[in-house]
């Protein structure tokens, strides 16, 4: 099961992880990406919260608990986005709705972005995690 970004929109979070965990026979995979719980943005401007989110994201204990009591075995959770991917969403949220040729212009930039954090070329505490559990 791979659920990115999902689980602080769903009301009863916890059974939402009680049902994809059910789809998953023993030996089973079930990844996950979901907002640090103490994100904030990094630019002045930049969003505090998600629209539609119920759940300001998890902490790595949070997250243990649930997918324990879900019947998954926890194995890792590792730290993702830091500053420089959250200010390059911040951005992208600035161009949404700005003419083609403009997002057409971001598009290279954001590839960069993504290259540079995947690489470590960024700075400050993650924003998100990253978590591999079993059935």
């Amino acid at each position: 099961v791979l659920a990115l970004e999902c689980l602080a929109f769903l009301p009863d979070d916890q059974a939402g992880l009680s049902s994809m965990t059910a789809s998953l026979e023993p030996g089973g995979i079930f990844l996950a990406h979901v907002a640090d719980k103490y994100w904030q943005p990094v630019s002045a401007r930049g969003r505090t919260i998600w629209p539609g989110e119920i759940k300001h994201g998890y902490t790595i204990e949070e997250l243990r608990a649930k997918l324990e009591q879900a019947g998954l075995a926890f194995v890792a959770a590792t730290p993702t986005s830091r500053s420089l991917a959250r200010l390059g969403s911040e951005l992208a949220d600035r161009i949404e709705h700005a003419p083609s040729p403009i997002r057409l212009a971001w598009y290279p930039l954001s590839i960069a972005i993504a290259w540079l954090d995947r690489h470590g070329v960024t700075w400050g505490k993650p924003t998100g995690l990253f978590v591999e559990a079993r059935r």
